[in-house]
């Protein structure tokens, strides 16, 4: 009993030790199974309680980083663990498409508070899990022993300021630093062009205008050349116009279907708003800027009186919808099932400004894999700012569990390429 317990509880589990006590522990529970003449060998873990059960015998096990999900054009270590592969399986339940099962054992200092991309009943925390089974998007596990960015050279770059223009960096997270204390890696020109172009035979199966853009991006004499484009004060009530700068490596995630990083949507929703500028006296929204959604917030005056949108990620992309005069919120998350507002950074700091603010969550259309949850926001946030705003919230406008058709998806692109256009050299 007493071995039993130092492998399980007392070593780590990169060690030979912990490999050994495991193997002998399956090999038992294998012999268990046959002995009782059961299909399926029981989940031993906390959560299940031995209830639930494996569907399938784990096969390998391998020691792996986890990436940061959202950041997509880079790799950004937030914690490390062991990739279980052979089950589809987790805690009774059927892991979502494009998820593996990873026994998280370490979290880096700085993603201690990043959200799980899926959470379970007992975790929605990274630091929460160590320990314990996670899901996690294959697209963001490498193995051990491959280099990558680590922690400190996280996903941030910042330019200087021009004129009385502030300049947002091409790839930033709501957890990130302000842009005038960020790192300025160097930005390879060279090797993004080369990848630029290793995109082509995937874009050239997408739609026409698609494919277009793609060749006007690669048409100029740099390719691999950041994008600026000002966004206006009224946007997002901001003291002075912001520059965002996206490069074409964030570009090509929205052109092939990945997960968007934070600057095309803050690129889609200047869009959106500019769409609307005929008909301000009627637009009854307002929108945050989410490369400063902290305590801050707290004082911003419009919130007060109008429709305040906001769109967050911490691994996964959510939207908001605020009616301060009514202290009630909306939380429109399409992994939306068991999550209240405890999951999220937003409500923490609402609850400062306005006591007795309720959060609902309706019921939204659900994601069928992991990369659609930016898409899923572009589209919500489209169809509430063009249409359903009016008539909000006499008429509430969500009662849809179905996923949005990928023609429905590609919309919100075409919608971004028309109103972002490429740069002239």
């Amino acid at each position: 009993m007493e071995r039993r317990r130092r492998w399980m509880y007392e070593i780590t589990r990169h060690s030979e030790e912990f490999d050994n006590g495991l193997t002998e522990f399956m090999k038992v529970a294998e012999e268990n199974r046959k002995k009782n003449c059961r299909e399926k060998i029981c989940c031993p873990c906390k959560s299940c309680q031995i209830l639930n059960w494996f569907c399938d015998a784990i096969q390998e096990r391998k020691n792996c980083y986890l990436l940061v999900p959202h950041v997509v054009t880079r790799e950004v270590i937030c914690a490390q663990g062991v990739l279980w592969t052979g089950s589809d399986m987790l805690h009774g339940s059927r892991m979502l498409d494009g998820y593996a099962k990873v026994q998280l054992d370490t979290v880096d200092k700085d993603y201690t508070s990043l959200d799980l991309p899926v959470p379970s009943d007992e975790h929605f925390k990274l630091a929460d899990a160590i320990g314990s089974f996670i899901q996690w998007p294959k697209s963001r596990i490498k193995p051990c022993g491959q280099p990558s960015s680590t922690p400190d050279q996280r996903d941030v770059r910042s330019s200087s300021s021009k004129n009385s223009t502030s300049r947002i960096p091409a790839t930033r997270t709501c957890g990130d630093a302000s842009p005038s204390s960020a790192p300025s890696p160097t930005y390879d020109l060279e090797n993004h062009d080369l990848e630029l172009h290793s995109y082509s035979t995937r874009i050239m199966r997408r739609p026409e205008f698609i494919q277009a853009y793609y060749l006007s991006l690669m048409s100029r004499s740099n390719p691999g050349l950041t994008m600026s484009r000002e966004i206006r004060v009224e946007t997002f009530s901001s003291l002075s116009p912001v520059s965002i700068d996206v490069t074409p490596m964030e570009v090509m995630t929205l052109l092939t279907r990945q997960e968007l990083e934070m600057t095309i949507l803050a690129l889609f929703v200047s869009a959106l708003h500019n769409s609307i500028d005929t008909d301000l006296e009627r637009n009854g929204c307002a929108f945050l800027n989410p490369f400063s959604v902290n305590g801050s917030m707290c004082q911003w005056q419009p919130m007060t009186n109008r429709l305040t949108l906001s769109y967050i990620s911490r691994g996964h992309w959510s939207l908001f919808i605020l009616r301060p005069n009514e202290l009630t919120g909306y939380i429109l998350d399409s992994i939306g099932k068991g999550k209240t507002e405890d999951h999220y950074r937003l409500p923490s700091f609402v609850k400062k400004l306005f006591k007795g603010f309720r959060w609902i969550f309706p019921k939204v259309q659900q994601q069928q894999s992991n990369w659609e949850c930016g898409y899923y926001v572009m589209n919500w946030l489209y169809d509430f700012v063009k249409y359903q705003q009016y008539s909000f919230p006499a008429y509430i406008p969500w009662n849809d569990t179905r996923s949005y058709e990928l023609s429905q998806l590609d919309d919100m692109v075409k919608f971004w390429t028309k109103a972002i256009p490429v740069p002239k050299d």
